[in-house]
């Protein structure tokens, strides 16, 4: 799901998120953002701007983390993992 959109926000942002949001509103499967409120890679916009076109919740924004995974973010993105019923192993 990252590549498709990491695809998706740099190689469609001009024209759009278009079919490829929609195939991934469709796809029924749970989607949790986890973005770093610094990061300027992926900014905080474009999470909003996925979550819109994919149905998924808000974003989770991790306050003074950007785009590499810190403790942080690695931390949200555990319970973010965690809440969807993902488990170790």
């Amino acid at each position: 799901m990252r590549d498709v959109l990491v695809k998706s926000v740099t190689e469609t942002h001009q024209r759009g998120y278009g079919a490829v949001m929609t195939a991934a509103r469709t796809a029924n499967v749970p989607v949790r953002l986890v973005f770093g409120e610094l990061d300027t890679a992926a900014p905080p916009h474009v999470a909003h701007a996925i979550a819109a076109a994919t149905g998924a919740p808000a974003p989770i924004l991790v306050s003074g983390s950007g785009h590499l995974l810190d403790d942080d973010l690695s931390a949200a993105l555990r319970l973010a993992l965690t809440d969807l019923g993902v488990r170790k192993g």
